[in-house]
């Protein structure tokens, strides 16, 4: 990972959240629209979630010697 993608990664949070408000809105037109900390929340649920699914999968594939 480079320092230019963290930059540009940084830049684009605004972007993301701005992108992900408007998905939970058309898929949930009812509902508040959520705050930008609760975005960020849940992509960061979302990100560990994975995370974990992808380190249980390699745990259990890994090689055995």
């Amino acid at each position: 990972m480079t320092p230019a993608l963290i930059a540009v990664a940084i830049q684009e949070i605004p972007n993301l959240i701005d992108l992900l408000k408007t998905a939970f809105k058309k898929r949930n037109p009812d509902a508040p629209q959520p705050t930008s900390e609760e975005v960020l929340a849940a992509l960061e649920t979302a990100y560990l979630v994975s995370k974990d699914i992808d380190l249980r999968w390699l745990s259990e594939h890994a090689e055995h010697d």
